[in-house]
């Protein structure tokens, strides 16, 4: 008679694994990110250091200073969210 596999530590190494993938790929992601984000700033894009831009062209900028923040929230509570969809049986074993 064949014994049956406990599979609930391969599940949670799983999703450990792909977890640490995100965490990973975020880092990785980061420098082009912020790259692009200081060109949309700088003079020759929005001008977001001079004080004479319009109310629209301000808050242009203030979403773009924001575009870091809130991938770094996506990839943190989106991992987090895959992890415990997983663990409460959501998402299929």
């Amino acid at each position: 008679m064949k014994r049956k596999k406990n599979r609930k530590g391969q599940v949670m190494l799983l999703g450990m694994m792909i977890a640490i993938f995100m965490v990973a790929f975020a880092i990785a992601t980061l420098p082009a990110l912020k790259s692009l984000i200081d060109s949309a700033r700088d003079s020759a894009g929005l001008d977001c250091s001079t004080s004479t831009i319009s109310t629209g062209a301000r808050m242009a900028c203030l979403i773009v200073d924001l575009i870091l923040p809130y991938f770094a929230a996506v990839v943190i509570f989106g991992g987090l969210g895959y992890i415990l969809a997983r663990k409460t049986g959501v998402i299929g074993e």
